[in-house]
């Protein structure tokens, strides 16, 4: 987390996650960044069928000084999630 007098930017690496996985909320004074993924699998080996399934999850909340939500900026690029919000 970066911090100066104009602006907060949180950085995320989130590299196992796609754009569509991942939900950002900043509600008054609090910032929540979710993600969830399922990957399932179905292979067929040795004459077995066998059916593979995996979740992923990330969370992140954290307090804040009063930010300017109609300001708020969000990047997920590569797998980083970069968020700047604009303080009051």
């Amino acid at each position: 987390m970066k911090n100066n007098q104009k602006k907060i930017v949180l950085k995320f690496n989130l590299p196992e996650f796609n754009k569509q996985d991942i939900n950002v909320r900043v509600e008054k004074n609090k910032a929540l960044i979710q993600a969830h993924r399922t990957i399932e699998k179905k292979v067929k080996r040795d004459g077995f069928f066998y059916d593979e399934k995996v979740t992923k999850q990330f969370y992140y909340s954290t307090t804040l000084p009063i930010v300017d939500n109609s300001k708020t900026r969000t990047e997920f690029k590569n797998g980083k999630l970069k968020l700047e919000l604009s303080k009051k």
